[in-house]
C-alpha cells in the first residue's frame, strides 16, 4: 500500500525561506574584501606629472591637464598595499582627472600607495609611490601630491672599460657611464665566473665609482658590474679582478694642468713631481685614444679628437711589482661652449639631475643648457661666468645658490639665440630648501626669475648688485624668508602685465610674517614695478622708479608699519597724493611714504 505524499503549502514556504537565507548569506560573504567595510577609510590626494608631459592649454602645474592622447596615457590606477607588501585595495582614474579620493581602504598605519599611469594595453607608462600614509577608520586622510615619473621601457646596457685598481686592504672599481641608467650594482667573489646568480656579495644603488673596502689582502677578488633603471638591471659587465696589497705604492704623480674648456685638438701632461721610487717602473694612461690603462712616458699626449665632448684625462703611477699608485684625474670639455647636460655626473631622467654639489667655474666658461637640468644639491657660480639657455629650457636649483660676481666680472644668464627676445628660455628657478645669496649677475631674457622660501626663518635671500632685464614674466619671491634686494636694476618692458619684482608667501595660518628690503635700486619701463602681496612688511628706499606703468601695487595681509618714502617716483614735482605717485595701496598695514625724493637717487642701481 502507498502512502500519499502530501505536504502542507505552510511547510513549502517555510523551506523556501531557509533557501534564501542560505543563498543571501552565501552572497553577503563572498562579496568584497576579507576586512569588516565599517573600519575602512579614504585616501584624497593630486597629481604632478613631469614638466615635460605633453599638456593641454592651462597655467597650472598641479591638476594641470595633460593632453592623454599625446602622452599615450589611457588610466591611471591606484594601488594601497599594507605594511608587509599585501595588496589592500585598488581604484582606477580617467586620465584627465589629477586630483580625487580612493575609498575602502582598510585602516591603519604605514599604507603604500603606488600610482601607475598606464596606456591601452595596460602598460605603465608613469609611477608615482607614497609611503608612511595611516588611514583611519571612516575618516578622509588628506596626502600629499603624488609626483609622477617617467617608467623606462627598455634595460640600459652592461657597463663597459671596468677597472678593478687593488690597494692596500681596497679594491677601487670605476666603469663608463651608460645613457638611461640610474644606478648601478657592483657584484664580488672571491672566485672566477662571479654573476647576478652567482656572487658573495653585491654592493647596490651605486651612481658612480666605488671602492670597495675592509677586504683581506693578497686575496683576488673578481668582480663584474650592472646598469639599472626603473625598468629593469643590465647584463653583467666583462669580470675583472683585483688582488688588494699591503705593499707601499708608488706615490701618485702630480700635474700642473686644471680642468678647463679647451678648443685645442690635444692636451699634453707634464708630470711636475717625479714618482721614481726605487723600483719605479712607468706611468700609465686612460682617457681619449687610450681606451684602457695604457703605458706612456712623459708628456702625455691625450688626443682630442671629438667636438662639444668631455673627456675625463687619468694618470697614474706602476711599480716594477705591478703596485699602482692612486690615479689624478683631469676632466676637461672641448668646444665653444661647455654643455652642462652631458657633465659625467649627469643622471639623465625626465629632466638632467646633479645629485651632488657642483661649482661654475671661469675655466669652463662659457656653459650651454640644452635641456632643462636640476641642480639638487648645493651651487657655487664664480665670478665672470656666463650661462646661455637654448629655446624653451631651464634651470632648478634645489639646495643653497651663492653666485660670486663682482664688479667688472659679472655672472650672466642669457639666451643662446642669435637674436635674444624676452622669455627665449624658461624660468631661473631658486626652489628654496637652502640660502640664496647673489653677488652682481644679468639675468636677462628667460621667462622669468623665481625664488621661492622653505617654512621657517632661517632661510637668507639675499641679492645685490644684480640686473633684471627683459624678463617675459618677471621676477617673484615666494618665501617665508626676508628678502634683501640692494642696488639692483630692474627693467621690464613696458605693458601692464609684465612685473619688475611680486613679492608673497601665503595667508595659511602658521607661516611668518616676514620682511621684504629693497634698497638703492632702479625700477624702469614696467608694467608693475613692484608687487607686494600676502603677510609682508616691506621697506623700499632710496630707489628711483621711472618710465613704469605702475611704480607699486600692495595688498599685502600684514598689520604692520610699512615704509616707502625717500624714494624718486619719476616726477620731480608730484603731486601730493599716493595716484599721484603710481602707487596703488590695497593693503591692510600703515604705510609711511613721504618724504619722496624730488630727483634721481644718486647711486641707486648697479654699483
Amino acid at each position: 500500500m502507498k502512502i500519499p505524499f502530501i505536504v502542507h503549502w505552510k511547510n513549502i514556504v517555510s523551506i523556501l525561506l531557509s533557501i534564501c537565507c542560505l543563498l543571501l548569506a552565501f552572497v553577503v560573504s563572498g562579496c568584497g574584501d576579507d576586512y569588516d567595510l565599517s573600519n575602512t577609510g579614504s585616501y584624497a590626494c593630486s597629481i604632478k606629472w613631469p614638466e615635460d608631459v605633453p599638456t593641454l592649454e592651462t597655467t597650472s602645474t598641479v591638476s594641470r591637464a595633460i593632453d592623454c592622447d599625446a602622452a599615450g596615457v589611457v588610466t591611471v590606477a591606484f594601488t594601497f598595499y599594507d605594511g608587509g607588501g599585501s595588496y589592500l585595495t585598488g581604484d582606477e582614474w580617467s586620465c584627465s582627472l589629477h586630483q580625487g579620493t580612493v575609498y575602502g581602504i582598510p585602516a591603519g598605519t604605514n599604507r603604500r600607495l603606488v600610482v601607475t599611469g598606464e596606456d591601452a594595453s595596460g602598460t605603465v607608462l608613469y609611477r608615482g609611490e607614497q609611503t608612511g600614509i595611516e588611514i583611519f577608520a571612516g575618516q578622509t586622510t588628506q596626502g600629499e601630491e603624488i609626483e609622477m615619473e617617467y617608467v623606462y621601457d627598455t634595460a640600459p646596457s652592461a657597463p663597459t672599460n671596468v677597472v678593478a685598481t687593488a690597494g692596500d686592504g681596497e679594491v677601487a672599481i670605476s666603469w663608463d657611464s651608460v645613457s638611461g641608467a640610474t644606478s648601478y650594482n657592483i657584484y664580488w667573489a672571491t672566485y672566477s665566473g662571479v654573476s647576478k646568480a652567482d656572487y658573495e656579495g653585491v654592493v647596490s644603488d651605486v651612481t658612480s665609482s666605488y671602492t670597495h673596502t675592509d677586504l683581506t689582502n693578497d686575496t683576488t677578488y673578481y668582480y663584474v658590474v650592472t646598469a639599472e633603471n626603473s625598468y629593469e638591471e643590465s647584463d653583467e659587465s666583462d669580470e675583472v679582478d683585483a688582488t688588494p696589497d699591503a705593499g707601499e705604492n708608488p706615490t701618485a704623480p702630480e700635474i700642473s694642468n686644471i680642468g678647463r674648456r679647451v678648443t685645442a685638438s690635444t692636451e699634453t701632461i707634464n708630470i711636475t713631481t717625479d714618482s721614481v721610487d726605487t723600483d719605479f717602473d712607468t706611468y700609465q694612461a686612460k682617457g681619449a685614444q687610450y681606451t684602457d690603462w695604457t703605458d706612456v712616458s712623459t708628456p702625455i699626449t691625450f688626443n682630442l679628437s671629438t667636438d662639444d665632448t668631455w673627456y675625463t684625462l687619468q694618470i697614474r703611477a706602476k711599480d716594477q711589482a705591478g703596485n699602482l699608485s692612486t690615479s689624478v684625474s683631469l676632466l676637461l670639455f672641448k668646444g665653444e661652449k661647455t654643455i652642462l647636460n652631458t657633465h659625467p655626473n649627469v643622471v639623465h631622467a625626465d629632466n638632467d639631475w646633479f645629485y651632488e654639489d657642483h661649482t661654475l667655474s671661469i675655466n669652463y666658461s662659457p656653459y650651454l643648457v640644452s635641456h632643462r637640468i636640476v641642480f639638487y644639491e648645493n651651487v657655487t657660480i664664480n665670478a665672470g661666468v656666463t650661462i646661455y639657455f637654448d629655446s624653451a629650457v631651464g634651470v632648478q636649483f634645489h639646495g643653497s645658490l651663492d653666485i660670486n660676481g663682482s664688479s667688472g666680472n659679472v655672472v650672466t644668464f642669457t639666451s643662446n639665440a642669435s637674436t635674444p627676445d624676452e622669455g627665449d628660455y624658461d624660468e631661473i628657478y631658486f626652489v628654496g630648501k637652502g640660502n640664496l645669496t647673489i653677488d652682481y649677475a644679468i639675468f636677462e631674457y628667460a621667462s622669468k626669475f623665481r625664488a621661492n622660501g622653505k617654512l621657517d626663518e632661517t632661510q637668507i635671500i639675499n641679492i645685490n648688485d644684480s640686473i633684471f632685464r627683459y624678463l617675459d614674466i618677471g621676477t617673484s619671491c615666494f618665501s617665508t624668508a626676508d628678502v634683501n634686494f640692494s642696488y639692483c636694476e630692474f627693467q621690464c618692458r613696458p605693458t601692464a602685465t609684465n612685473q619688475g619684482a611680486a613679492f608673497s608667501n601665503t595667508t595659511s595660518t602658521g607661516w611668518p610674517v616676514n620682511t621684504i628690503n629693497i634698497d638703492y635700486s632702479y625700477f624702469h619701463h614696467c608694467g608693475t614695478a613692484v608687487f607686494i602681496a600676502q603677510k609682508k612688511i616691506y621697506n623700499i628706499a632710496n630707489s628711483n622708479f621711472t618710465n613704469n606703468d605702475r611704480n607699486i601695487w600692495i595688498t599685502s595681509t600684514n598689520d604692520e608699519n610699512n615704509d616707502i618714502a625717500n624714494n624718486y617716483w619719476g616726477y620731480d614735482n608730484p603731486g601730493g597724493s599716493l595716484s599721484d605717485l603710481e602707487i596703488v595701496d590695497q593693503g591692510t598695514g600703515s604705510l609711511t611714504w613721504s618724504p619722496y625724493s624730488t630727483s634721481q637717487v644718486s647711486g641707486a642701481g648697479p654699483r
